[in-house]
């Protein structure tokens, strides 16, 4: 849509100037302080590629390999819902609007109590942001109490009522993955969260 009328809201945090002091202290952490890396073939990867291998698990990360990694990323993504569509593309002075994850507790719709929060609560939540056209995103919405390793069945419960792209901070099935001629595109995004020093667990 191009109707110039329409407000196009922008936030600006950090000048120029700024971000590239940011990305200074980044580069230099990640060469003088490191990160652990407990995947024993991703240390090995990281060292051919030029990393500094230091007591295990730490890495060491040049700024030249920082820099080499950076520009091999795309500029622009394209992220589609679960029927293939592209709806949101990831480029600059882009907004999108979406769900939180991790409730531990819900208020319960009918009752008004605050609870536990369950599966039910993933599936309502879900249907509800399906039917509303200002959320572009979907994530997890709870940690439901009532399953003892509940990723997978948040995933399930998630994609089967919404057909968002669902997004989430840790791992998940790619059960959604379609290959359209040599574009590979999923309705699934990450939202990866970092531990202080930073860690790259060994689970895959």
């Amino acid at each position: 849509m191009n109707d110039s009328s329409i407000w196009q809201p922008e936030l600006t945090l950090l000048n120029q100037a700024r971000m590239g002091q940011l990305h200074k202290a980044a580069t230099t952490i990640l060469e003088t302080t490191g990160l652990n890396v407990h995947h024993p073939e991703m240390r090995r990867r990281l060292a051919d590629a030029g990393a500094k291998l230091g007591s295990a698990p730490r890495v060491h990360l040049s700024p030249v390999m920082v820099e080499r990694a950076l520009a091999s990323a795309k500029r622009h993504v394209i992220i589609h819902d679960r029927l293939g569509e592209p709806v949101m593309p990831l480029g600059a002075h882009q907004v999108y609007f979406g769900t939180g994850s991790d409730l531990v507790y819900t208020r319960d719709i009918d009752t008004g109590e605050r609870r536990p929060s369950v599966l039910e609560d993933v599936a309502r939540a879900a249907r509800l942001c399906d039917a509303l056209d200002e959320i572009d995103f979907v994530m997890s919405y709870s940690l439901p109490s009532d399953l003892p390793d509940p990723i997978a069945e948040i995933v399930d419960a998630t994609s089967n009522r919404s057909t968002a792209s669902v997004a989430r901070g840790r791992e998940i099935p790619l059960g959604g993955l379609t290959i359209s001629g040599t574009r590979v595109t999923s309705p699934y995004t990450v939202d990866p969260c970092s531990n202080s020093p930073c860690s790259a667990n060994a689970s895959p």
